[in-house]
C-alpha cells in the first residue's frame, strides 16, 4: 500500500468514528490569489491553492471544498471525514479531481488550478469546465486556468478522496488525500 493509499485509508477509518476532528486552519501553502464571482454577487479576490492545517499529532494539506465559507489563518473548527465517494452528487466529482491530481500538483498555478477544478465541480458541477458563466466564475493566470480546465476532466474518473465536512460555523469544508 503506498503512503497516498494509506492515507485515504485512515482518513477514511475515522469516518466510521462519531465524533469530528478538532484542527487549526494554519494558511495558504501553495497557490495563487485569483478574482472569483458566486452567484452573479460582487467579485472579490481570494486565495485558491493548497491549504495547511494541524490536528493534535500531526499537519496535513487540503483544499477547499466550500467557497462560500471564508476562514481565518489560525481558526480552529471541527471537520467530519467522509468518503466523497460515499458522499457522491458534486462532493463525488470533486474528490474525483483531488483523487488524481493532489499529490501531482505542486506549483503555485498547478495548486490555485486544482482548488479552481474543484470549487468549479462543487458549484457547477458541469460536464466541462467554464470559469466565465455559471454559478462559479474565477479569473486567475492563464497557466492555473488552464491547470483547472485539464484537472476538471478527471470528474469522470470514479476514484476517492477524503472530504471533511465542517461542524462549526467559521469553519470550511476540505478535500485531501493526505
Amino acid at each position: 500500500m503506498n503512503s497516498v493509499t494509506f492515507a485515504i485509508a485512515a482518513l477514511l477509518a475515522a469516518a466510521n468514528s462519531p465524533r469530528p476532528v478538532e484542527v487549526q486552519f494554519v494558511q495558504g501553502t501553495t497557490g495563487r490569489t485569483v478574482t472569483i464571482m458566486v452567484d452573479g454577487r460582487q467579485t472579490r479576490t481570494t486565495f485558491a491553492g493548497k491549504l495547511g492545517f494541524r490536528e493534535r499529532n500531526r499537519s496535513w494539506q487540503s483544499v477547499c471544498g466550500n467557497v462560500r465559507a471564508p476562514m481565518k489563518n489560525g481558526s480552529f473548527f471541527r471537520l467530519k471525514p467522509l468518503s466523497s465517494k460515499q458522499v457522491g452528487g458534486r462532493i463525488a466529482l470533486a474528490g474525483n479531481i483531488v483523487a488524481k491530481y493532489f499529490a501531482s500538483a505542486r506549483t503555485a498555478d498547478q495548486c490555485a488550478g486544482l482548488q479552481l477544478a474543484v470549487w468549479e465541480a462543487v458549484e457547477d458541477g458541469g460536464d466541462h469546465a467554464d470559469f466565465s458563466a455559471g454559478r462559479f466564475r474565477a479569473a486567475a493566470p492563464a497557466a492555473a486556468i488552464d491547470y483547472a480546465q485539464d484537472f476538471y476532466e478527471a470528474i469522470t474518473d470514479a476514484k476517492e478522496a477524503a472530504f471533511l465536512e465542517s461542524q462549526d460555523n467559521g469553519g470550511q469544508d476540505q478535500f485531501s488525500t493526505t
